[in-house]
């Protein structure tokens, strides 16, 4: 079998021959040899799902080779020749090549993107799903890991990463998808996350993070370590925090 890229032209270009009964090339044979693709072994299902395109191969000494073969969908094909000789038609079904897709030009995807009002420290209400596609929008599965990142503007530019930790476990790409299922962040406001495969980048939409249950009081503002009795302390105040610092909503208890 051949093994090419979808939408490129096979580097390996089968050949066909013109056999006499016992096998011979003959070489006195002239003409056109036509190829048609098929998705099964015996070349009778022709229920192709892509484009399929090759030159017509001219018989030089009775053998010819295809030039010019692609296809723009990532399947496996199998090649009929035919040739026509004094109104009889022959045909052999023997080749097959696998079309896979390109995995050096590519792009990603939130095929989810994250979303909900989540609390910090918590995993956000609705996981990632980044997904990977070559330059024909076929699901690919290239080697490595997607990873994440926080920013506080909607183009992720590292000039505005976000100051609080973002929980996010890089992860496998897995039939053109990387499902994320512990992505959380520890600070509450607006957020946007980064996916990152190399030098492929995506943004995605914005995403509420709260604060999380009171888990502390904290005294500001005083100083003083000791007082007489009777005299009023100096001002200060009390602030209600989660467990990562963040204010905590009274209301919400």
């Amino acid at each position: 079998s051949f093994n090419g890229v979808i939408s490129k032209f096979l580097t390996m270009n089968p050949s066909v021959a013109i056999k006499d009964f016992y096998g011979n090339i003959v070489s006195s044979s002239t003409g056109v040899v036509e190829i048609q693709p098929y998705l099964n072994s015996g070349c009778t299902d022709s229920s192709v799902h892509g484009v399929f395109t090759s030159n017509p191969v001219n018989l030089i000494g009775g053998v010819g080779v295809y030039t010019n073969i692609s296809y723009n969908d990532p399947e496996t094909l199998y090649f009929k020749s035919s040739y026509t000789y004094n109104g009889i038609t022959l045909s052999d079904c023997s080749v097959a090549a696998n079309f896979n897709p390109d995995t050096t030009n590519i792009n990603i995807n939130f095929a989810t993107q994250p979303g909900g009002v989540s609390p910090a420290g918590q995993n956000i209400n609705v996981q990632p799903v980044v997904s990977v596609t070559d330059a024909l929008g076929h699901l690919v599965s290239p080697a490595g890991k997607i990873a994440l990142g926080a920013y506080t503007d909607s183009s992720c530019s590292d000039l505005y990463i976000a100051p609080g930790i973002l929980h996010a476990t890089p992860t496998q790409i897995l039939n053109g998808l990387s499902t994320f299922n512990d992505v959380y962040y520890s600070q509450s406001g607006k957020i946007y996350i980064k996916a990152s495969y190399g030098y492929k980048t995506v943004c995605s939409n914005i995403l509420t993070i709260k604060s999380s249950a009171i888990a502390k009081l904290e005294i500001l503002g005083l100083t003083q370590t000791s007082v007489k009795a009777g005299v009023n302390l100096d001002p200060f105040s009390v602030q209600v925090e989660d467990s990562f610092g963040n204010l905590a909503d009274i209301a919400a208890g």
